[in-house]
């Protein structure tokens, strides 16, 4: 989907079915290295999830502006919006 989308950023959970999110963000980033990638998950975040690529993680026992705060956040690093 990422190739046909091309989306600016990409919401991953770390628990999915097929591919886990590790897996897909490493896909996504040999694919279109210039999306961003947010992991929302319920699991602690390890280090790995930078190796693979994450520009942001976000708890979902987070409030909702947390993930509205990281989507901005990464999409102004992309150059995508004005600030």
């Amino acid at each position: 989907m990422v190739r046909d989308q091309s989306p600016d950023v990409v919401i991953l959970d770390l628990s999915m079915p097929g591919m886990n999110g590790f897996e897909t963000a490493a896909r996504i980033r040999q694919i279109a290295p210039s999306i961003r990638i947010i992991f929302f998950t319920v699991h602690e975040i390890p280090a790995s999830a930078w190796w693979v690529g994450a520009d942001a993680c976000v708890s979902k026992s987070s409030n909702q502006e947390e993930l509205t705060l990281a989507v901005n956040r990464v999409l102004r690093m992309r150059g995508n919006l004005q600030t």
